[in-house]
């Protein structure tokens, strides 16, 4: 994997979502000009991270502690 990354690198190549990758939640906002209005809204539909795993925690973050109900 890190051989095919490495080769990659240099053409700001876009990832496939689903299957690991080496690329770091620091190098998304300049494969994804709108990342940060998509981490958003993201966020609102997801408040509580449920849909985050492990994988997807490296590029938006770690899943918030969900809040009690009331």
């Amino acid at each position: 994997m890190r051989e095919i990354h490495e080769t990659l690198q240099p053409f700001q190549y876009r990832f496939h979502w689903g299957k690991p990758s080496l690329v770091r939640r620091s190098e998304i906002r300049e494969r994804f000009p709108r990342w940060d209005d998509f981490d958003l809204l993201r966020r609102q539909w997801d408040p509580n991270g449920m849909f985050l795993n492990p994988y997807l925690q490296t590029f938006f973050g770690p899943s918030p502690t969900p809040r009690p109900a009331r």
